[in-house]
């Protein structure tokens, strides 16, 4: 009942409604506009160009992770003479797989190795792929049949230089100069592996193990360098050839026995 009695009174005071107030009003628009549809909200924007966007910027902190991870490798992992003897609990077949990983001077070389590959399209990785276990088996052979060249240390030293060098740069490669300069160094490091093989390891198991080791190296490495495309990665990947490159005119610098 109360609102029955309070809807005419607020009725009441109203004001008559705008058709009334305003019998004499034109029809067309006030102020002289021209009459037209509506046009929609912020349609000055539509033909303004948006301004270019920025490429993401490549951080500081994953290159600095990358430092960091790499540099205990490198202390604790420093060049020393490399000799192949039995493993306990490991046969011949691992010791071979495992033995080229025991230097750096033998283990960097392939793993700047791996990250070239990567870098390359993927036809020339391919052969890469098949290329550096040949090469590696091919120079394993010949280190069993002819004693160590006086200068093997300084030639893989110097593979190390130039891998890395070369995966810092990251250019894209001919397929012929991509083999000829992962066959060289490959060659090399098998050779230093056959070399230290002694009588108490059997060279037809030794040197395929060597083999699969530069495979399974290779493989892995062609799969991260092209599986990771984020700008930081590459740039991290270039980072790791300038470190490996570092390493070996420091220790080239030092002498053929590395540090003291």
């Amino acid at each position: 009942r109360r609102a029955a009695r309070l809807r005419p009174r607020l009725r009441a005071r109203d004001g008559p409604a705008a058709r009334r107030r305003h019998r004499h009003r034109p029809a067309r628009p006030l102020a002289d506009r021209r009459a037209g549809a509506p046009r929609p909200r912020r349609g000055h924007r539509r033909h303004r160009a948006l301004p270019p966007r920025r490429p993401a910027a490549v951080t500081a902190r994953p290159l600095r992770a990358t430092i960091v991870a790499l540099v205990p490798l490198v202390l604790l992992r420093w060049p020393a003479p490399a000799a192949a003897h039995p493993m306990t609990g490991v046969g011949d077949f691992y010791a071979g797989m495992l033995h080229p990983l025991t230097a750096v001077e033998l283990a960097l070389p392939l793993i700047a190795l791996s990250l070239l590959a990567g870098q390359q399209n993927r036809d020339t990785a391919i052969r890469l792929i098949a290329a550096v276990p040949l090469a590696l088996g091919l120079g394993a052979v010949l280190g069993l049949v002819m004693p160590a060249p006086s200068g093997l240390l300084q030639a893989n030293v110097g593979a190390m230089v130039v891998l890395g060098a070369v995966v810092a740069a990251a250019p894209a490669l001919p397929a012929y100069a991509a083999l000829a300069l992962a066959a060289v160094p490959a060659a090399t490091v098998g050779l230093a592996n056959g070399a230290e093989l002694g009588n108490q390891l059997s060279p037809v198991r030794f040197v395929p193990g060597l083999a699969l080791a530069g495979f399974l190296l290779v493989t892995y490495g062609v799969g991260c360098a092209r599986r990771l495309r984020a700008p930081w990665m590459r740039m991290g990947f270039r980072v790791i050839g300038s470190w490996i490159a570092a390493v070996g005119i420091l220790t080239l610098g030092l002498g053929p026995g590395g540090l003291p």
